[in-house]
């Protein structure tokens, strides 16, 4: 993560795509995936991290960007909500949710 902060400093941002910002919460993500895989279970304590990246999603780009997260959150989202394991059907039970609550955002 310090990485991500240190590149983002650096980042002519006005150059790119109004898009980019995708590359936070995509780091944020994936940085509680791997907490959740590899520190036995830690990151199940912080799924409520991918609604406050739909939510940052919503509030910083375009219309209709949160399209572009979806399908990562969604793969990240059963192995971080299931404490590391990738086949909890209680954590996969709630990947549609995710999807749908998008779905309903107003900007997405």
């Amino acid at each position: 993560m310090t990485a991500v902060i240190v590149v983002a400093a650096l980042v002519p941002w006005r150059r790119l795509p109004a898009i980019a910002p995708l590359a936070f919460p995509a780091a944020t993500l994936l940085g509680v995936c791997s907490l959740s895989v590899y520190g036995d279970g830690l990151g199940a304590a912080y799924v409520g991290v991918y609604v406050l990246a739909f939510v940052y999603v919503g509030l910083y780009t375009p219309p209709r960007t949160c399209w572009w997260l979806l399908p990562p959150a969604l793969l990240l989202y059963g192995p971080t909500a299931g404490g590391g394991t990738e086949t909890s059907p209680c954590a996969w039970s709630w990947s549609p949710w995710c999807g749908c609550w998008s779905l309903r955002c107003s900007r997405c």
